[in-house]
């Protein structure tokens, strides 16, 4: 998963254009048409969206399959009878799940909001808005560090942290986080100041009669000043 960081040496037009395009998204990540549990705003689009690498289950998978040749090895020494090859698909069963939660989690970045989609037997989703996060964090193991994956911790004011976890570069989707939420906060402040420049009252009187009291003001200066002259 890429960041929205342009490369050095493109014109103004195409920086500023290429950090407004969404990122290109991770393979497994799930279809625009499949986010409509997301429920976007008018003025609300996807930034990035993705989901926790497969890799994530090796483990799992490696131990199901140490498992299994342990329990066909047990079956042909006959220290276990046939009908122990029935266990192999209780072996599959933590695999499975494992797999099934990494293919239902989506990770979310909005113009507004983060959200993380999660659950397997139901469906769980929460969104946070930008404006409400308070910091991010990037952890890296040592295979993350190796591989290229690691998790996106966000602080939140007053609730849970959220995280990404092991996503690809996720260095790249701080930073794409980081820069929409410094965006939603100057929107906010640029929000306010206009709310306080619509709520002063005007200032009275017209162009032409603030001038004409300026200029009263020379006048009234330049006679003090003939006359301390001629003092």
């Amino acid at each position: 998963m890429n960041s929205y960081d342009s490369t050095s040496g493109e014109p103004a037009g195409k920086r500023e254009a290429a950090a407004d395009s969404p990122a290109p998204s991770d393979p497994t990540a799930l279809g625009d048409a499949e986010l409509a549990w997301l429920a976007l705003a008018p003025d609300e689009s996807v930034r990035w969206r993705g989901c926790p690498r497969i890799q994530t289950i090796y483990p799992w998978l490696a131990v199901t399959l140490l498992g299994t040749l342990t329990l066909l090895a047990a079956v042909v020494s006959e220290l276990v009878p046939w009908q122990g090859l029935l266990l192999v698909a209780l072996l599959a069963v933590p695999t499975a799940w494992q797999y099934a939660r990494l293919s239902r989690t989506v990770f979310v970045i909005t113009t507004r909001r983060v959200a993380i989609r999660q659950g397997v037997l139901g469906r769980s989703v929460r969104t946070v808005s930008l404006e409400h996060i308070q910091n991010t964090t990037v952890t890296q193991g040592v295979a993350g560090r190796f591989v290229g994956h690691g998790t996106v911790s966000i602080d939140t004011a007053g609730g849970a942290p959220l995280a990404f976890w092991n996503v690809d570069d996720p260095s790249s989707v701080r930073r794409t986080l980081d820069r929409y939420r410094s965006r939603c906060r100057d929107r906010r402040l640029q929000n306010e100041a206009a709310s306080r420049s619509d709520r002063s009252e005007p200032v009275p009187g017209t162009l032409a009669q603030w001038q004409a009291v300026r200029e009263e003001v020379r006048a009234v200066r330049r006679a003090l000043d003939e006359r301390e002259a001629f003092r």
